[in-house]
This record gives structure tokens, C-alpha cells and sequence, in this order.
């Protein structure tokens, strides 16, 4: 689709922040791609399967948030092969956008290895709401893969970064967050 965007989350499935999460983005009718951990997503198997039926992909992001720059190649593998079989899954994410190029080389020949162009800085908390807002409208585009954070941590700051940008989005785009694929 032409003038579409696709919205996703990292890091969850996280039990205090992604139903709310879920509710928030079914009160907006937009879907999303959530690229979930498979550690917790292990602990809490109903999480993952509650966005599968409220009409979202479920993606990985690794079994641990390893950093793909520091970690060896055998290491990273494992725990990106895990994370896929685990949430039966073929689009993998890594954590902190590093993967080295042998990483990528072999994993893109395995799934499709997703990054972002739009980061509005919602996990920092030297960036308030508002700022995440700007950025995210700034520099948002047809055709961008948007990455926000499903985290306790960061649910408020979430929120009220999507509250605002969600129907400014909407009437800026025909579809917002089909699946990537």
C-alpha cells in the first residue's frame, strides 16, 4: 500500500503494560506488529496470544535483548532462532538495531530482518511526550516502520505520545500499521 505506515513495539509482551496496550490501540482501530521477547513472552504465553487474536503479528526480537555487536555469532544465533521458533514466527527484529554483517547475512537467508526509520524516543527519559510527538510526526513518512516500546516502565509516556499522534496519523494516511511483512 502506497500511503500506508506500519506501527510496532519492541521489547513485551509485558503483563502490566500490554493490555492496555492492546485496548488503546483497538479504541483507535489500528493494527500493529509486536516484536515480542522470548523470554517473557515463555512467562506469560497468553499475552502473545491475546495480540494474535485481537489482529496483530507477533515477531521476534531475540529470546534475550542481546546486543548483536557484543555478543559472538553461535550465541546470537541461538537466541535469535529460538525467539522465531518459540513465537512461530519468520520476521525477527534485533535488539538495539545491531546486527554485525555476518549476523545479518546468515539470519537474512533464515527470516526477514526488520529495523525502522522512525524512533521517536519513547524508551529515553531525557525525551518528554511531547518531544516523542514532534519527532514522531516530523519524521514520519509513507512507507515508515515506526518503533515504540511495550514496557512498564515507559506505559504513561507511551500513551500519551499515541493518544496525540494515532488521529493526526490517521488523516495523514490511508492505512496506518498492516503488517509488515
Amino acid at each position: 500500500m502506497e500511503n500506508a505506515i506500519y506501527l510496532s513495539f519492541d521489547d513485551g509482551p509485558d503483563p502490566d503494560s500490554t493490555p492496555a496496550l492492546l485496548e488503546l490501540l483497538e479504541r483507535h482501530a489500528v493494527k500493529a506488529t509486536f516484536f515480542c521477547l522470548g523470554k517473557p513472552a515463555e512467562r506469560h504465553p497468553e499475552l502473545v496470544e491475546q495480540i494474535r487474536a485481537m489482529g496483530h503479528t507477533v515477531a521476534a526480537h531475540g529470546y534475550e535483548h542481546l546486543d548483536g555487536w557484543r555478543t559472538k555469532n553461535e550465541r546470537y544465533f541461538e537466541n535469535a532462532r529460538r525467539s522465531m521458533q518459540l513465537l512461530e514466527t519468520k520476521l525477527f527484529r534485533p535488539p538495539y538495531g545491531r546486527i554485525s554483517p555476518s549476523q545479518l547475512k546468515v539470519l537474512a537467508k533464515e527470516c526477514r530482518v526488520v529495523l525502522w526509520d522512525v524512533m521517536p524516543g519513547d524508551f529515553d527519559e531525557g525525551i518528554s511526550s511531547d518531544t516523542c510527538v514532534l519527532n514522531m510526526n516530523r519524521r514520519v513518512q509513507a512507507g515508515s516502520i515506526v518503533v515504540l516500546h511495550d514496557r512498564s516502565d515507559m506505559r504513561e509516556k507511551l500513551h500519551s505520545v499515541l493518544e496525540e499522534c494515532l488521529p493526526l496519523l490517521k488523516e495523514r494516511f490511508d492505512c496506518l500499521s498492516i503488517e509488515i511483512s
